[in-house]
């Protein structure tokens, strides 16, 4: 069992870990439901930055930034597990916010934040062997 938090991102940098004027922080929206799900181990899902040309998107380069350094954010918290948003653009069209939230763009080639994601856990591998 595991309690979630999803607050889809928005604008801004994830240090400063608000989505949008107005809305609450990573902090603040855990504190808020820590009631619901007690001590149980929390989930971050819906994560990502698009790359849209709407109010709320960041450029492609901005996006592999903002995407690292919310998954470390994410980690240093405590969350066991972070789920973004979605692999795929589910749209070409620059002006559709949400639908561009990929780490991939809809035609299949990456974006810099698939790299961006793909160095991370390269360099967070667990090579195993022996304990």
């Amino acid at each position: 069992d595991y309690g979630t938090v999803a607050l889809p991102y928005g604008p801004g940098a994830p240090a400063g870990v608000r989505t949008a004027p107005g809305d609450p922080s990573i902090d603040a929206a855990t504190q808020a439901r820590r009631p619901l799900f007690g001590a149980l181990p929390v989930v971050s899902a819906s994560i990502g930055y698009d790359t849209s040309t709407s109010v709320t998107g960041v450029s492609e380069a901005v996006q592999a930034k903002y995407v690292v350094r919310l998954l470390l954010e994410n980690a240093k918290r405590g969350f066991v597990r972070t789920y973004h948003f979605g692999l795929y653009d589910f749209h070409e069209d620059a002006t559709l916010g949400w639908k561009r939230m990929g780490l991939v763009h809809a035609d299949g080639t990456p974006k810099p934040a698939f790299a961006a994601v793909a160095n991370l856990l390269a360099l967070l591998r667990d090579p195993g062997g022996q304990a």
